[in-house]
């Protein structure tokens, strides 16, 4: 048995088979040095040759489904045909082992505008409309494993959201229409180490030893996420905003503000749009306003074609009313919203019909009057909605603010969580899929692991910095609670 270094989940298992390993070693000539061959441990290193991942084989198709194995070989397209009755065209594709990226697909041509439902499971028996359950429960991965992605022509499609774990994914029409795809690949974004990239190596007589030694470092290299790999949450794309969580981002102006109107155009492409007047600089309170769209799931969701209004305080929210719309808001239409503030009254209309108005002397107990502050808009994970023309108009009709929010440097006017780099770290998380936070428990098992692997020491330096930024006053470090919070949102 040939052994260069050994992770401590290793150990074990050698010291188990090791009298087998011996007894299964010819005895050496009298005198004679046992010769070695040259190790080849290279091949069962698990990251990918190259960042861009293609699938391997085509699982299944059902329903109305053409030249699928397009996608695997890359000679011509799939196509997915849905009619209204028919059964949903589906596709499984096959990755050929456990990845973690961002997927996107390539789109030849389209009909009808339809859905096209992607969705994730690292196990084969798991593979469902909508996944495989378990989404990232932290801003540094999708918060769902069923990404529903319409399609609109020809070109990129794509969440743009980290799937952190799967090797299995199901591409279903489910709406009338057809797509047909040239390509399917996942951006893997996790640490992609290469032969190269190891410090140290195992190998010994045994098949499966070998496999298991490296599936384990493969498997704490998918926890690790490199600095500066995750989108910010906020872009410009097609002439306007494209907030995708992230939660609240406000003018980095404007915090004197009094009275004031605050108009912009919002399109919901899902569940939900928010946006914030008399906000603090630091985006940590102010008035929040949500429209509810008719999709909003009960679950976790607002009550759907609902105004909420809220009060906002470092992460608390009270509700000040919920008002009904009176009107189906669908997503992917635009909608006009203005929000005027003149001394305690603010009022709040929609397409240029009045939706409610506030008197802040009325206000619930326990919510403060406010009466200046700045703008912004507020998506949480999972809500995801596009904004344009943003002005903001004094009480005199002269213009404090005006951008049509159509060109990335628009960004630049925003402070807060969605437009911050969200890991300016390189960090283990404590599982590729689910969770995706840092946790000081897994990387008690984790760093032993990377350093006895490829050494790459900056993703336990980075975790120990981040878990150490959250500390009580009493110099404790929070690291139970707060490492969640972190959670690169």
């Amino acid at each position: 048995m040939r052994i260069r270094t050994l992770s401590i989940g290793a150990i074990s298992a050698v010291a188990a088979l090791g009298t087998a390993g011996q007894a299964c070693a010819a005895p050496a000539a009298a005198g004679r040095a046992p010769s070695f061959r040259q190790p080849d441990w290279q091949r069962y290193v698990l990251g990918p040759a190259t960042a861009d991942v293609h699938p391997t084989a085509v699982q299944s198709t059902s329903g109305e489904v053409s030249n699928a194995q397009g996608l695997v070989t890359g000679q011509g397209a799939a196509t997915l045909t849905m009619t209204a009755g028919s059964p949903a065209p589906t596709i499984v594709l096959d990755y050929g082992k456990d990845i973690g990226g961002i997927p996107s697909f390539q789109i030849r041509s389209e009909t009808g505008t339809p859905t096209l439902t992607a969705s994730y499971s690292e196990g084969l028996p798991y593979v469902s409309p909508s996944g495989d359950g378990g989404p990232s429960q932290s801003g540094s991965g999708d918060g769902s494993r069923a990404d529903q992605l319409t399609v609109t022509g020809p070109g990129p499609l794509t969440a743009g959201l980290i799937q952190g774990g799967e090797r299995y994914q199901a591409l279903t029409l489910t709406s009338p229409g057809t797509v047909t795809i040239s390509s399917a690949q996942i951006h893997f974004t996790a640490y992609r180490a290469t032969p190269a990239d190891y410090r140290g190596w195992f190998e010994s007589s045994s098949d499966e030893l070998n496999r298991l030694w490296y599936d384990g470092a493969y498997t704490t290299q998918l926890d690790q996420l490199p600095r500066n790999s995750l989108p910010t949450a906020w872009s410009i794309a097609d002439g306007s905003l494209d907030a995708n969580g992230g939660n609240i981002g406000v003018l980095s102006g404007g915090s004197t503000w009094a009275d004031y109107t605050d108009a912009f155009q919002t399109e919901i492409l899902s569940r939900q749009a928010g946006w914030v007047v008399r906000a603090a600089a630091d985006a940590s309170s102010g008035c929040l306003f949500i429209l509810d769209a008719d999709n909003d799931p009960a679950s976790g969701g607002g009550p759907v074609n609902t105004l909420q209004e809220l009060y906002f305080d470092n992460g608390n929210y009270q509700q000040i009313a919920d008002i009904p719309l009176g009107v189906d808001l669908a997503p992917n239409t635009w909608h006009a919203v203005s929000t005027t503030l003149s001394g305690q009254t603010i009022t709040i209309s929609l397409d240029g019909r009045q939706m409610s108005s506030i008197n802040e002397s009325q206000l619930p107990s326990g919510i403060p009057a406010l009466t200046a502050g700045t703008v912004g808009f507020r998506e949480y994970p999972g809500e995801r909605a596009h904004f344009r023309d943003l002005t903001v108009t004094s009480s005199s009709g002269s213009t404090l603010y005006s951008n049509p929010l159509a060109d990335p440097s628009a960004l630049a006017d925003f402070a807060g969580p969605p437009v911050t780099v969200p890991d300016p770290l390189p960090v283990i998380l404590d599982g590729a899929k689910r969770d995706r936070v840092v946790w000081s428990g897994d990387l008690g098992v984790e760093g032993p692991n990377v350093f006895y692997t490829t050494a790459a020491d900056a993703y336990v330096r980075g975790s120990l910095q981040l878990l150490a930024s959250y500390q009580n006053s009493n110099g404790a470090e929070q690291i139970a609670v707060r490492a969640r919070d972190a959670g690169m949102d």
